[in-house]
């Protein structure tokens, strides 16, 4: 167990073995924590308190859970996780919404990983990235409905994945994009002026898009087979763009408000598309071929 406070702490901590645990709590500003572990069975637990902290966790081997506190503004998590049964967990910010510029990168190569990242406040990154079999990707901004501008970006390359997105605010931003097999994409957006943007390659896809407020845009993508994609839109000013190539696909755009559009393209066999809108000036274009 490692404790610093003050300024300008730096904690590295290397372990090689089975079973080993490390925790680091530091208070303060421009702090580095560093844990590297390699083995199986290896626990790391960093909590920063302050401003412009940094925390690194790179694991290697099996059984492997990282969990990162930082609260506070302009603080950075990077985590990378390589083997099996690994688990990542990031949180920035806390009750008094205390989390600004942040940054949260997961990395994860292996199978059965999961990521989840909590962030709260305003201009915030979050990034995961998981190549393997069986992950899940999960990631949320702003649920208490402060601040704004922030960014998720959840890349998947395996099987059986799942990506989670939620914001809450303004100006927000989720991508998600899978590659892979038996993939499901989800994403919804609290507030105004938010962009959703999801695109999925492989085969048994399902993609949702879910968005409340004025000046909202949803871009879906769909490049396979047995793919699904819905997308609900609720305000003012909203576009959703669906796009679906392969066999078997389905896709619905319900909207409600004015001035909105709805672009569906399909291309193969057995495709479907269901659009209803309420409002004024609403416009909605289908190509099947």
């Amino acid at each position: 167990w490692v404790f610093q406070d003050g300024m300008w702490h730096e904690s590295y901590l290397y372990q090689d073995g089975a079973s080993n645990s490390a925790s680091v709590d530091q208070a303060g500003i421009w702090n580095i924590s560093d844990v590297f572990q390699a083995g199986t069975e290896n626990v790391a637990d960093v909590d920063q308190n302050g401003l412009l902290n940094d925390a690194y966790v790179t694991q290697v081997g099996e059984a492997n859970s990282s969990v990162v506190f930082q609260y506070g503004d302009a603080n950075q998590a990077l985590v990378e996780q390589v083997g099996n049964a690994n688990t990542a967990e990031s949180h920035q910010g806390g009750d008094l919404f205390t989390s600004t510029f942040g940054l949260v990168q997961q990395v994860q190569s292996g199978d059965k990983n999961d990521a989840y990242v909590h962030m709260e406040e305003a201009e915030n990154w979050a990034f995961q990235t998981q190549v393997g079999d069986g992950n899940v990707a999960a990631a949320e901004q702003n649920l208490f409905n402060y601040g704004g501008v922030n960014t998720i970006e959840q890349i998947q390359v395996g099987s059986f994945n799942d990506a989670y997105a939620i914001q809450d605010g303004t100006f927000n931003y989720a991508g998600q994009l899978q590659e892979g097999d038996y993939n499901m994409v989800a994403s919804d957006q609290l507030g105004d002026f938010n962009h959703i943007e999801q695109r999925q390659y492989g085969d048994e896809n399902m993609a949702y898009a879910e968005q409340y407020g004025e000046g909202n845009m949803a871009i879906q993508y769909q490049s396979g087979s047995w793919n699904e994609i819905e997308s609900y839109q609720e305000g003012f000013y909203n576009t959703s763009d669906i796009a679906q190539f392969g066999d078997s696909n389905y896709a619905i755009d319900i909207q409600s408000g004015t001035d909105n559009s709805t672009y569906v393209s399909q291309i193969g066999l057995g495709h479907q598309s269901g659009i209803l809108q309420s409002g004024v000036a609403n416009s909605a274009i289908v190509t099947q071929q």
